[in-house]
């Protein structure tokens, strides 16, 4: 995790690719997006911190497509609570948690990205308030579907397939099965799977 350091102290640099780097500066719940707009046809940000600057990033992008991925809140929710915010956030004590902590190098950092910018930041420092959470979860994905221009954006459930994707994307659909990667029982498998190659 070499930039998360950079990350908690408040400036992003997205390598892109090696003549491309997006730098974001983020401050008081703002983002500024500064870079070169040369970047190469299938570069791309995933998730988080991404997530996070979606308006600055499509704006500095305006060819940029946009895919987002929506499932029912209160299922979204019940993943993310076991899995991400028991890792990186706030969530209630577990051992595989406290040995990934104490094993894994750097993870102190990212637990401290990951609280700053999602769970004390996104979600105002409330996501165990599951109602609050979820209309956090429901308000953004709203506006990313009233501000992003029908022709730029892709609204797909996770396990909608290929198929709808590869379409929006206009390549050929991969002769492999479709990733489901967010899963509890795959998330802690890669956890325990980390611990291990650090011992």
């Amino acid at each position: 995790y070499p930039n998360i350091r950079k990350i908690v102290r408040s400036t992003l640099s997205y390598q892109l690719s090696a003549s491309r780097t997006v730098r974001i500066t983020f401050a008081a719940g703002n983002a500024l997006v500064s870079g070169r707009q040369n970047a190469a046809p299938g570069q791309s940000t995933v998730d988080w911190p991404g997530a996070a600057f979606w308006r600055p990033l499509a704006t500095a992008f305006p060819a940029a497509k946009v895919i987002l991925t929506v499932r029912d809140a209160e299922s979204w929710y019940d993943s993310v609570y076991r899995t991400i915010f028991r890792m990186f956030g706030y969530g209630p004590p577990d051992a595989r948690v406290a040995e990934a902590r104490r094993i894994v190098p750097g993870l102190d950092v990212f637990t401290a990205f990951h609280r700053q910018m999602i769970w004390d930041g996104f979600f105002a420092g409330r996501f165990a308030d599951r109602d609050y959470a979820m209309r956090v979860y429901e308000e953004h994905n709203a506006a990313v579907i009233r501000e992003v221009a029908a022709d730029r954006l892709l609204v797909i459930a996770p396990d909608a397939g290929w198929e709808p994707l590869c379409e929006f994307l206009r390549v050929p659909v991969p002769d492999e099965p479709y990733p489901h990667l967010n899963d509890p029982e795959r998330f802690w498998a890669r956890v325990a799977a980390r611990v291990s190659e650090t011992r």
